[in-house]
């Protein structure tokens, strides 16, 4: 009997060490600036062996290889202002939209362009579900569209009246989710059919993003007090709710584990933010384990005073699928993709 008591308190204080204690600390690494103009999103292969992101120059998409950080393609079909970048889940396809109103789908065996959708708005947001075979996108105006990627066809142009920031298919392959300017997260099955709408903002909503075993999803808005908030994928409750550094919940990602959000905020400007502010600054990337209300670690160039007078705007975060990296994309006066590594 006295062994399993002391068993079952040592996992206790194991479990209690775990949730409330430890975490693993992410590094910067590398900086990359192998292209010109702002980042305007970010996307990891499935695969973990490419990063690419969409950027505001005209000279091809920067795909790197995630081993050296180098440049491994440029595919050009957009031509022009890239705004969203998306992978397939199976890895076989790239999809880019740009201020064009178009998306260009890309094969990644050969990076080169097999489909061209014409979307009729400028792409703010894209993704593509499980194996491909749709593709969701959304933008200005109250765009918003589901495309048969096979078959090259609509499968239906969905109503909104207001413009559509983000979107995000779940990983069931059965539902994706929107947010934008309605202040709503606004829950669709594949039919274009809206099933559940999700309210807890007041302003804007900039970002959604599935847990992988789709339980969560996390969104974030423009609500200081709940600018990323938690939630239950099948009843729709609120889990819980966080704060950001600069009223500004802009981009989220889930780690491979289920558990790990990378939530970044995007303040444009050094105004109204009191100098005091030390070294989180504007534009930091907060780890949160959503078993733990304390962020595990905070991530800014916060302490660089130069970069945090100049402004700034954290647009993309990604894991890799192992989640040993993490990338972060810059526009607004940086311009630069970070890459952070666990230790």
């Amino acid at each position: 009997m006295e062994e399993r008591m002391r068993a079952a308190i040592f996992v206790f204080l194991l479990s209690f060490f775990y949730l409330n204690c430890y975490s693993a600390e992410y590094v910067k690494i590398k900086t990359i600036e192998d292209y010109t103009g702002d980042v305007e999103a970010v996307a990891y292969s499935p695969d973990g062996k490419y990063v690419a992101i969409a950027t505001s120059n005209t000279f091809g998409i920067p795909i790197f290889e995630t081993t050296t950080w180098k440049r491994d393609a440029s595919p050009n079909d957009n031509g022009d202002w890239l705004t969203a970048v998306a992978f397939s889940k199976d890895g076989r396809i790239f999809a880019a939209g740009d201020r064009k109103k178009k998306v260009v789908l890309y094969n990644t065996a050969t990076w080169k362009s097999f489909e061209v959708v014409k979307a009729g708005f400028m792409v703010n947001s894209i993704d593509l579900n499980q194996d491909g075979s749709l593709l969701a996108i959304v933008g200005e105006d109250g765009g918003a569209l589901l495309w048969n990627v096979k078959d090259n066809k609509l499968v239906k142009k969905l109503n909104q009246h207001q413009e559509i920031l983000t979107v995000a298919f779940s990983p069931d392959n059965l539902h994706f989710a929107t947010g934008g300017r309605d202040n709503l997260v606004t829950i669709w099955n594949l039919s274009g059919i809206i099933v559940r709408f999700l309210a807890g903002y007041e302003n804007n909503v900039r970002t959604v993003a599935y847990s992988p075993n789709g339980k969560y999803l996390v969104s974030g808005g423009d609500d200081n007090d709940t600018a990323f908030i938690l939630w239950d994928v099948n009843t729709g409750n609120i889990i819980r709710t966080y704060r950001s550094t600069s009223e500004l919940g802009c981009v989220a990602a889930f780690g491979s584990d289920n558990e790990t959000l990378a939530l970044g905020d995007c303040r444009f400007s050094y105004d109204a933010i009191p100098q005091t502010r030390n070294a989180i600054g504007s534009c930091a990337i907060m780890l949160q384990n959503i078993k733990r209300e304390k962020a595990d670690q905070i991530l800014a160039k916060g302490g660089d005073i130069a970069f945090l007078n100049s402004g700034c705007g954290l647009s993309g975060l990604a894991f890799s699928p192992d989640m040993k990296y993490l990338v972060a994309g810059y526009e607004k006066g940086d311009r630069r993709l970070i890459i952070y590594e666990k230790k």
